[in-house]
């Protein structure tokens, strides 16, 4: 059984326990959430039948980064799992001088101090750490269940998304319920996840007119992905729900609810249900 855990929403965090051989959710009101450890332990990089790829490309990337590109272009199992180890790697063993190592779709950016290590010193140094990539064990990915209200004012493009796809309201929910999303990567506003495994059926092109303001906690799906809005901002987005659940926290660590590598379920709600969980505590919007 993978981790599982429920998304702090607001002040809530989740409290695991074992018992009679389940698994099991508490929330637990607490002054500050903190995210769930994995608890299972780490399994093979390369699933049964999968063919490791070539080693990655290792090239600068301005004065302090340098970027590891891979063979397979976009997030699939190949490229994804790759990236996690690597990730794994860098952070268990660390190399002196490197600050960070982020995961974006098909590369991991690494992060150093040019005062403390050069970049081709730097690139050496990866080279012979990832020679053996394809032993490389992945962690566990963590399970995170986001409550989410759909429709209506907190999801506006649900009828749109629906007779785009030629199905009910209701059937876009549960296909988007019923679906296991991955994050592949956390970008362009700090927590925002892009997540991939929206089902085929449910794709669909940005909007044509984005709008100025999405609230913060909308969920939104564009092309083949989902993303979660943490704050307020523009976006061109098809809005289809919303979650109290906060995405970014400064105060939190990591202040990013949800990591590459995690697998989410959406779990619909009421209104009630998102009002009760949005009053809990703090604002939607943050501190």
């Amino acid at each position: 059984m993978l981790p599982l855990a429920k998304a702090p929403c607001s002040h809530d965090t989740p409290e695991i326990f074992h018992g009679l051989g389940c698994l099991s959710i508490s929330v637990v009101p607490v002054s500050k959430p903190r995210p769930p450890a994995a608890i299972e332990p780490q399994r093979p990089l390369w699933p049964p039948g999968m063919v490791p790829p070539r080693p990655p490309s290792i090239v600068p990337l301005g004065d302090a980064a340098v970027l590891i590109r891979f063979e397979s272009a976009g997030a699939d199992d190949r490229s994804h799992w790759q990236r996690m180890a690597i990730v794994e790697r860098l952070t268990s063993d660390p190399i002196a001088g490197v600050i960070d190592a982020a995961a974006a779709f098909d590369s991991v950016g690494v992060f150093f101090d040019p005062t403390r290590i050069e970049s081709d010193r730097l690139i050496s140094l990866l080279k012979h750490r990832l020679a053996d990539i394809e032993s490389l064990p992945s962690p566990p990915p963590r399970i995170v269940e986001i409550p989410v209200c759909y429709g209506g004012d907190h999801g506006p493009d649900l009828d749109a998304v629906a007779q785009h796809a030629g199905i009910a309201a209701a059937e876009v929910v549960r296909l988007h319920a019923a679906a296991v999303h991955r994050v592949a990567m956390v970008g362009f506003a700090p927590g925002f996840p892009y997540l991939t495994g929206l089902p085929e059926q449910l794709a669909i092109p940005r909007r044509r007119s984005p709008r100025t303001t999405v609230a913060a906690g909308t969920v939104a799906i564009a092309g083949l992905q989902t993303g979660i809005y943490p704050r307020a901002s523009p976006g061109g987005w098809n809005c289809i729900g919303r979650t109290a659940c906060l995405l970014f926290d400064p105060f939190r660590e990591p202040p990013t609810l949800l990591q590459a590598g995690d697998m989410v379920r959406m779990v619909p709600i009421d209104r009630a249900a998102f009002e009760a969980q949005s009053a809990t505590g703090v604002a939607m919007g943050g501190r």
